[in-house]
């Protein structure tokens, strides 16, 4: 048999347990440690990263929030640490200067696909190319200009293609 308490009864309860039982974490304290959260690499982050570095063409595909921006950032850092010029392309003009603000090295260039530079001299040729939100620039308007831009082209090139398929 169960019995019933009163309000009464069952708020004394609350406030005497739930020092025990509940504690609230500052708001502070949970956006450092949300920041802390997202800006470590997990386990599988570390693979891709292994991969991106043995391989000269990458196409890593995943729903939002999944890290993809964070890897490719991380990507043209390293390429950019081994002395590889690099571009980094989103067709999302706030999101390019997000990555902008991350990215201030030698070497690395990043830019919204619309403002893509026309036909460069065999010498200007990127070494890397890095493409995040690539769902948005799977037109031949955007590869062609891609294409022109990177050393050995979109066929022999070394890219890294983020992009979200669904």
């Amino acid at each position: 048999n169960y019995r019933t308490i009163d309000s009464r009864l069952q708020s004394d309860l609350v406030r005497q347990m739930r020092p025990n039982f509940d504690a609230a974490v500052p708001l502070g304290r949970q956006a450092k440690l949300l920041n802390e959260q997202i800006l470590q690499f997990t386990e599988e982050q570390f693979l891709r990263l292994d991969e991106y570095a043995e391989n000269d063409r990458i196409l890593c595909r995943g729903g939002a929030g999944t890290g993809k921006t964070f890897l490719g950032v991380e990507v043209a850092k390293r390429e950019s640490a081994i002395g590889r010029k690099v571009l980094v392309v989103a067709r999302s003009k706030p999101l390019v200067e997000w990555i902008r603000k991350r990215l201030d090295l030698p070497g690395v260039t990043v830019c919204a696909a619309d403002d893509l530079p026309g036909p460069q001299a065999t010498d200007d040729l990127f070494d890397v190319l890095i493409v995040d939100e690539g769902q948005d620039l799977l037109s031949l308007k955007y590869l062609d200009r891609l294409d022109g831009l990177l050393n050995g082209g979109l066929t022999d090139g070394r890219w890294r293609w983020f992009m979200d398929d669904q």
